[in-house]
């Protein structure tokens, strides 16, 4: 919040430096994200003006989901890596219903990392976390976003059926009673979407399917790291 309104009506340097305008609009959003010491750093009230003054709630949703990003960014270091984790394992309690508490603490490092490093790119807020609960407790599929994504759906639900019977058995003979990992289901995946592709079956019949058979959610991570964080 402190970031974006900082930014109405303040023309901070990296809007002059041509090496940035060069960047592209991608690049430079990056140098609005701007932490409290930084804006203390380079603050100048004689860059402030009143002239084209404009709020924007997305410029500030992007800005919060970007905050949450470097927050959670860990280089090779083991202790700024658990640093980052036992945050997040902070934000996680603050965030979600107190009967998820004991699997949270329970969840061991090396998956709670996966879970952290998928998560930290995919939310604007941390009440957005609500919407993927799927990683402590069994997924629910009665919901207006889940409905409506099954609606846009081509196939009929017996096709649907048969799609996730088909993934689930050849997933499991590929895994051969180990655990499941992402290039596995990826690849199975994208061969039964080759192979089927007579029957006019698209990515979301398949990929976007077995994602939300697995979370009740029609959007998140990549199936195959959803997969191999989760098992079948």
């Amino acid at each position: 919040m402190l970031n974006g309104l900082a930014l109405l009506g303040w023309n901070p340097p990296h809007r002059e430096d041509p090496n940035v305008l060069a960047e592209g609009a991608s690049g430079f959003l990056k140098h609005e994200v701007l932490d409290m010491s930084e804006m203390e750093q380079i603050f100048n009230i004689s860059k402030v003006g009143k002239s084209g003054v404009k709020f924007e709630e997305k410029k500030l949703e992007f800005l919060n989901a970007m905050h949450i990003r470097n927050l959670f960014t860990y280089y090779e270091e083991a202790s700024e890596k658990k640093g980052c984790l036992d945050m997040w394992r902070d934000v996680l309690l603050e965030t979600l219903p107190s009967n998820l508490h004991s699997k949270i603490r329970a969840t061991s490092d090396l998956k709670m990392t996966r879970v952290m490093d998928m998560m930290k790119t995919r939310i604007h807020f941390y009440s957005d976390l609500l919407n993927h609960t799927y990683f402590w407790e069994q997924p629910s599929y009665d919901t207006a976003r889940g409905k409506k994504f099954l609606r846009k759906l081509h196939q009929p639900d017996s096709v649907k059926i048969e799609i996730l019977k088909d993934l689930i058995h050849l997933l499991k003979v590929s895994a051969g009673g180990n655990v499941i990992n992402a290039e596995q289901v990826n690849k199975i995946c994208s061969m039964y979407l080759h192979e089927n592709q007579d029957r006019g079956f698209k990515n979301e019949d398949v990929f976007f399917l077995l994602r939300y058979a697995v979370t009740g959610n029609p959007v998140g991570a990549p199936t195959g790291d959803i997969c191999e964080v989760i098992g079948l």
